[in-house]
Order: structure tokens, then sequence, then C-alpha cells
């Protein structure tokens, strides 16, 4: 039970860092006078806290409370707004625990090194017998990111993909990842 429900851990905390890297993804409709931005990024846990976890009496396997600090990376015209620190919040309903299939949810924030302020949203991914699915939405605040959005898709990071970003983790192998790629939306540009 002990290695199952470490098991479980580790999908957990894979798809709470896959949940809040879609928060930062793809802005939906536009808006008039609204200019969009693609992005893509990655987002990197080094370490958690654990939160409580359950076993329901229908064997519901319930994650409340798992807490990630990463670190966000970016490529292309958006990284000036995402790249820095983050904190993931994970929350799981988990139907099948060997499979890690369930419910995942959560919120996020964002610290960009390069902007005075931060983002925060919520994100969720269902993974199914035909994969993961998982959305972000992110909306900004304080003075350099106010008016701003972003919502976007993820993908979990497997371990093998993961050892590539040890050097943002002091050189350990990250306890979970995922790649977050859709639109910043910035409302009133011209």
């Amino acid at each position: 039970m002990n290695k199952n429900i470490f098991r479980l851990g580790v999908i957990i905390m894979l798809v709470v860092v896959f949940s809040l890297f879609a928060v930062s993804l793809a802005v939906q409709p536009a808006v008039a006078g609204a200019e969009r931005i693609p992005f893509k990024n990655y987002n990197i846990a080094c370490s958690y806290q654990e939160g409580k976890t359950w076993v329901s009496d229908d064997g519901i396997v319930h994650l409340r409370g798992r807490i990630l600090q990463s670190v966000i990376i970016s490529e292309g015209e958006a990284l000036q707004y995402f790249e820095g620190t983050g904190q993931i919040v994970g929350n799981a309903n988990i139907f099948d625990p060997i499979l890690g299939l369930g419910t995942y949810f959560g919120s996020l924030e964002i610290y960009p090194t390069d902007k005075d302020g931060y983002w925060a949203g919520k994100w969720t991914v269902q993974i199914t017998e035909d994969g993961p699915k998982g959305i972000a939405r992110l909306q900004g605040y304080g003075p350099d990111l106010k008016g701003m959005f972003s919502k976007g898709t993820l993908s979990y990071l497997p371990p093998t993909v993961l050892a590539n970003f040890a050097y943002l983790c002091g050189g350990q192998q990250p306890v979970a990842g995922t790649l977050a790629e859709g639109v910043l939306l910035i409302h009133g540009s011209d």
C-alpha cells in the first residue's frame, strides 16, 4: 500500500505541475484592440510539501494542498512576461491509483523576474485511458501585468525530459514538470 501511495503521490505531483503550467497557456477570444502573443513555458518543480491524502470508502484517493515550488523558463516573445519562479497548489481525486486516472486541479502563481507583478489562476487536468488533457488560465496583477490574461494547454514532462532541467534545481532531478503552450492576451493594445 505504501508503494501505491508513493507512486500515487509522484503521479499527483506530476499532474499538478502539468496542470499549473497549462494555466499560463493559450488565450481565448480576440477582443477589439487586444494583442495576442503566443508563448511556450516550462514549469519545472524542484521541491514540494506534502498535503493531506486519504482514501474514501468508494476507493477514491483524495489529495489536497500539495505545494510545489518551481522555476519557469520561457521561449519566444513572451519570455519577459513569464520567466521567473512559481508556486503550484495541487489537489486530486484519483479513481485508479495504479494508472493515476482521475481529476487533478488547483491554483498557480508565477512571479516573473523582469516584471513588477505576478500571475495567478486555476488549472485542471483530466487523466483518462486516452492520456492527460489539461488547461490553465491566469490573470496578471500588479503594475506591469494588470489587464493581461493567458490561457493554455498543459503537457506532462516525463522523467527523461525532466533530467535536462536538473540545472534549474541545483543539479537535482526535478520532482515534476509541464510544458505550457498558449497565448498571452494584452487588452487595450493597438
